[in-house]
């Protein structure tokens, strides 16, 4: 179940389509209509998920959030991590805690 924020952003913007932009005409929302459209034609047609991969990796890379190179999002620093600050001489149980 979606929480009341995504509710509220995914009624914007169906309200969105409805109107139409600058850059799409005003669409007809029917039972059968895609929840999220191709933006990059203009014959009304769903997105495959290679496209939602591809817009939340570049929504990662605009917020700092991949590594340089790697393209993986970012993980915390080990040294955080709260368990290996108890005791952080313990090499053994430092390394199999890790993986």
């Amino acid at each position: 179940m979606a929480g009341p924020e995504a509710v509220m952003y995914l009624e914007l913007y169906l309200d969105m389509r409805r109107k139409g932009t600058r850059y799409s005409p005003p669409e007809q929302i029917t039972d059968e209509s895609p929840l999220i459209r191709d933006e990059s034609t203009t014959k009304t047609k769903g997105i495959q998920s290679k496209q939602i991969r591809n817009i939340v990796h570049n929504l990662y890379k605009k917020a700092g959030l991949l590594k340089k190179g790697l393209g993986t999002p970012l993980r915390p620093a080990r040294t955080q991590h709260p368990k290996i600050l108890q005791n952080p001489n313990d090499s053994i149980r430092r390394s199999t805690r890790l993986r």
